[in-house]
């Protein structure tokens, strides 16, 4: 998928890998092990945000064609009950262009445009390929700062990449992810 460049989007409730016991909480321990795969990676604290994240995710992929991993806390954030403000069919209609589905629709195999994907490759060209797909994976957080912002101008919700709380001198940060931030 990832070395395709085919946009995707993958919703994982992350919760910890059994091991001696079974533990229904979560960590981020199996989302983790998909870190080498070239999925981006995208962290929700809350219900609210897991909901929107979904919808910016689909943006980011479409027009980066980088697969995205979307997770939230599996159990604290996938089970929580919570009021929610949806967007309407319409909202979602308006922010991820049409033009953008049917693009990623005509690059679907097909036997009516047939084409090879998935070659065996010598060293020479196999590492030319993975250097020319460097290209998309600079682009992305770009490409997700700005789809947070028109987000913003949809829902009057606002994200980015990194959020600050804390005293703008300090000397020491700790940084957190999923529900632990909320």
């Amino acid at each position: 998928i990832a070395g395709e460049l085919t946009s995707t989007v993958l919703h994982v409730a992350a919760r910890s890998l059994a091991a001696q016991g079974l533990s229904i909480y979560g960590d981020h321990q199996d989302v983790m092990a998909v870190r080498q795969t070239g999925f981006a990676m995208l962290s929700s604290s809350s219900v609210q945000e897991a909901h929107d994240t979904a919808a910016i995710a689909q943006l980011a992929t479409l027009r980066s064609r980088v697969p995205f991993v979307h997770f939230f806390d599996g159990f604290r954030t996938s089970h929580e009950e919570n009021s929610v403000e949806l967007l309407t069919d319409a909202q979602l209609l308006e922010y991820v262009p049409k033009e953008l589905v049917r693009a990623h629709r005509r690059r679907a195999l097909s036997p009516e445009h047939p084409y090879i994907r998935g070659t065996a490759q010598n060293p020479d060209t196999y590492f030319q390929g993975r250097e020319a797909s460097n290209k998309y994976y600079d682009e992305v957080p770009g490409i997700v700062a700005t789809a947070m912002e028109e987000f913003a101008a949809i829902s009057g919700r606002s994200y980015s990449l990194v959020e600050y709380h804390g005293h703008p001198e300090a000397d020491r940060v700790l940084v957190i992810m999923g529900s632990g931030a909320q």
